[in-house]
């Protein structure tokens, strides 16, 4: 089952000094444990990276390269989907969307999937179920395999 991932939840569930983290490392052990398909966006991988390097350094990027980054499905954007994510994120300028948030809305929109490792409460607005922990993990795959 596929769920796409939010570039600052990542970073909480990675960085122990992030204040998200007691939640959100947990959150991602249960979705790497229950088999989720984790899927992201080139935008939003870069956004990741830049965090990481920026505030944790250069050795967590290679860190994450190596441990993590073969684990994910990454929605590599062309120039089409680039439009995409720019007309969706002029609609939606007074949410304060990010660029990565927007290709990730956009990838999922393609992709048809619903579910999203995020804490940002906005998104909610765009349609998507958020899934910050373990219970919310496992009662999204139940609904998605009801609506099957």
């Amino acid at each position: 089952m596929r769920v796409f991932v939010d570039p600052a939840a990542f970073y909480a569930a990675l960085v122990r000094t992030d204040p998200r983290h007691a939640e959100a490392g947990p959150a991602l052990r249960a979705l790497l444990t229950d088999g989720a398909q984790l899927c992201t966006t080139s935008y939003a991988l870069h956004e990741l990276m830049r965090r990481l390097q920026e505030h944790v350094g250069l050795h967590a990027v290679l860190e994450f390269e190596r441990t993590f980054r073969p684990l994910l499905t990454v929605v590599w954007l062309k120039e089409e989907d680039h439009r995409a994510t720019y007309a969706r994120l002029r609609r939606r300028w007074e949410r304060s969307l990010t660029l990565a948030q927007a290709s990730l809305l956009a990838a999922m929109d393609e992709a048809g999937v619903t579910g999203l490792f995020s804490y940002d409460e906005q998104l909610v607005e765009e349609g998507v179920r958020l899934v910050r922990n373990p219970d919310e993990w496992r009662a999204y795959a139940l609904a998605v395999e009801a609506a099957r």
